[in-house]
C-alpha cells in the first residue's frame, strides 16, 4: 500500500513539475495576460484536480505530456490558446484553427465529461453560496470577456487531452456518478486542504 501511495505521489509531482515548466514557457507566447492565470493559482488548482483523478487517468495523462514534449508541443499553451480563440475570435491564428479542428475529433467524449462537471459544479454552487460568489460563472454565454467561465475553462483543459486520457477520465467519472460522488467537490476539498483549510465551509 505504501509503495502504491508513494508511486502516486511521485507521479503527481512529476506531472505538476512538467506543467509548471510549460506554464512558464506559455507566458512568453502570444497569449493575452487576461487569459493565462498566474503560476501559483494555476498550480494550486491543477494539484487539487489531479489529486482527485484515478491512477489510470494520471498515467495516461503523464504519457500525453511525455509525447507532447518529444513533439516539442506545449499542452498548457494549447489549452489557453483554445480559450483565447473563443474569447477573441478576431485573433484567430493558424495554431488555434488547427487545435480546434483536432479537438472536433474528441467532441463526444468531451461533451459527456463536461456535462457531468457542469452538473457537479452547479450542485456545489447551490450547496456553498460563498463558493459561487468567488468562483467563475458556469456558462460562457453569461460571462462577458475577458472573464472565463467554468464551462470554457474545462473545455480548454479537456481539448488538450488525448483520446485515451479522455476515455479513462470518462470511465472514472461514470464510476463516481454511480457511487453518487461529486468530482468537483473532491477537487475543491483538495484545494482547501492544500491551502491550509480543513474543509469547505457551508453558509449558515
Amino acid at each position: 500500500m505504501n509503495k502504491t501511495v508513494n508511486s502516486r505521489h511521485r507521479l503527481l509531482a512529476a506531472i505538476l513539475s512538467i506543467e509548471g515548466q510549460l506554464h512558464t514557457a506559455a507566458a512568453y507566447t502570444d497569449l493575452l495576460p487576461t487569459v493565462l492565470p498566474d503560476t501559483l493559482p494555476f498550480l494550486l488548482h491543477r494539484a487539487g484536480t489531479l489529486q482527485a483523478w484515478d491512477s489510470l487517468s494520471l498515467c495516461s495523462y503523464y504519457a500525453d505530456l511525455l509525447k507532447s514534449k518529444k513533439r516539442n508541443c506545449n499542452i498548457i499553451y494549447e489549452r489557453y490558446l483554445y480559450i483565447q480563440s473563443h474569447l477573441y475570435p478576431e485573433r484567430q491564428s493558424p495554431p488555434a484553427l488547427y487545435l480546434r479542428q483536432r479537438a472536433a475529433e474528441k467532441q463526444s467524449l468531451i461533451h459527456y465529461i463536461l456535462r457531468e462537471e457542469l452538473r457537479w459544479e452547479a450542485q456545489l454552487y447551490r450547496q456553498y453560496p460563498r463558493l459561487r460568489k468567488k468562483g467563475a460563472p458556469l456558462y460562457q454565454i453569461h460571462t462577458p470577456r475577458p472573464d472565463i467561465s467554468f464551462e470554457l475553462s474545462i473545455q480548454g483543459e479537456l481539448y488538450t487531452y488525448s483520446r485515451l486520457t479522455l476515455q479513462t477520465l470518462l470511465a472514472y467519472i461514470t464510476q463516481l456518478r454511480t457511487r453518487q460522488r461529486n468530482f468537483n467537490k473532491m477537487v475543491w476539498q483538495n484545494i482547501c486542504r492544500i491551502s491550509g483549510y480543513a474543509y469547505l465551509q457551508e453558509k449558515a
